[in-house]
């Protein structure tokens, strides 16, 4: 059967692996509740577990929370953020900082809290039935741009803007020019105290108004950070600032409201702090068994996407049950890899007519030689073998640190829950010849 370019289209978009869905989306599939009975297919339900540390928390909280691009973490994020808002009637805010933030420069404090109090302004804005222009002349980022001005003489002369809305713009000035953002970081690291306290100020400020239009409290989430990329030669400098940020300079980003942060995954095996992992689906157990949850959990994300008439027009009415069995496995219970494949074999039926045999096994193959060359060039063999054989991170040494990072974020290790944590290799490189143990 010939694969119609309109059928082609539908499947082709509805599985776009870059696309973050809402809760709300038809499309979304909630991976904790998806099947009942058999315990959950990560581990445990992750929106439910990130609002009870809210939930409970007497003090302001402040959560680190980490996946792999594509593993649900955002649409994780809304699912927490509805349950919060309904349950404890608190302000849920969501600054996303691929878009507020220069994700291939080293971060720092200054840029993190601003667009943190940036958003926070907004929300309360929205909530209070104002419109966000109102803060142009005298709104919280305006305040925090005076009190820069009338700390740093230089600031005050001109030397990055005068305007009286400068101040509002200042977040967007930071992403986009790296002379604003390196001169704005040697001015507050010069008073770096004096500015996280006008920061707090701030913020008590904004959680009062939100107080006084019934919410209990605010939560901001800095979602997207774990996106933090640099190039082939500036990743670890990259790497390196955000683990001081969370780190040595920690304490700056708590806040007097709850605060979550997305981190890299690379992160997590660098900091001395609770990090919450959202896993993979698990598709076998740690002995190598088939999880049967965990396979219909993926077959619900594919169904919803795709529907029965589509995908038998693209795997064959005869073979689809099986080529759905093999894109499943070859997935790793990684959602994003589940999407690719879709769309990889949608653009090989194309390209053919239709997809036969041979043109599905190649579209599983690419994918395979893919990760097999993150592998083959990592120069991290030995220790790839060591997490396969053991099922965990075991870290000896920064040669294997830095190789742990660069496998994390490639998806080659993926993490996987079950009552304890355990890692494997990622199904294209699990059996590749390199890691056959040798005499």
């Amino acid at each position: 059967m010939t694969l119609a370019v309109p059928v082609a289209r539908t499947i082709y978009n509805a599985c776009n692996p870059d696309e973050a869905l809402d809760p709300t989306d038809s499309r979304n599939v909630d991976l904790d509740a998806a099947v009942p009975g058999d315990g959950f297919v990560r581990g445990e339900s992750w929106a439910r577990r990130l609002a009870v540390k809210i939930a409970v928390a007497t003090k302001p909280a402040c959560i680190l929370f980490t996946g792999l691009p594509g593993s649900g973490k955002s649409t994780e994020l809304r699912r927490f953020a509805g349950y919060v808002e309904r349950e404890q009637q608190f302000l849920v805010v969501i600054a996303d900082a691929l878009e507020l933030l220069d994700l291939s420069a080293e971060v720092d404090i200054p840029d993190v809290l601003m667009v943190q109090l940036y958003r926070t302004e907004q929300a309360v804005l929205k909530l209070e039935g104002r419109d966000a222009r109102e803060a142009l002349h005298d709104g919280t980022m305006q305040r925090l741009w005076q009190w820069m001005r009338d700390t740093d003489v230089q600031i005050s002369g001109g030397e990055l803007g005068t305007g009286d809305e400068f101040g509002a713009k200042l977040v967007f000035e930071m992403k986009t020019r790296e002379t604003v953002r390196q001169r704005v970081r040697r001015s507050i690291a010069a008073n770096l105290s004096s500015f996280v306290d006008e920061v707090r100020k701030e913020f008590q400020r904004l959680e009062a108004r939100a107080k006084a239009r019934g919410r209990e409290r605010i939560v901001v989430v800095l979602d997207s950070l774990e996106k933090l990329q640099g190039t082939s030669t500036s990743w670890e400098k990259v790497l390196e600032s955000a683990e001081r940020l969370f780190s040595s300079d920690a304490a700056y980003l708590r806040l007097p409201v709850h605060v979550l942060y997305t981190i890299p995954p690379a992160l997590s095996l660098r900091l001395r702090v609770d990090v919450e992992f959202l896993p993979m689906v698990k598709l076998r157990d740690r002995k190598g068994n088939r999880y049967q949850p965990g396979v219909d959990a993926m077959r619900m994300l594919i169904a919803r996407r795709v529907s029965d008439a589509h995908l038998n027009e693209l795997l064959g009415a005869t073979s689809v049950a099986a080529r759905t069995e093999k894109i499943i496995a070859a997935s790793g219970g990684y959602p994003r890899e589940l999407m690719r494949l879709l769309q990889a074999l949608v653009e090989a039926a194309l390209g053919r007519g239709d997809l036969d045999e041979r043109s599905f096994e190649r579209v599983l193959e690419r994918s395979r030689d893919t990760y097999r060359r993150l592998v083959r060039a990592s120069g991290a063999i030995d220790w790839l073998r060591k997490v396969r054989d053991t099922q965990r991170l075991g870290i000896t040494g920064a040669e294997e640190m830095s190789a742990a990072s660069d496998m994390l974020r490639d998806n080659v290790v993926l993490r996987y829950l079950n009552d304890e944590e355990w890692f494997d290799l990622h199904p294209a490189v699990r059996d590749m010849e390199e890691f056959a143990t040798t005499s």
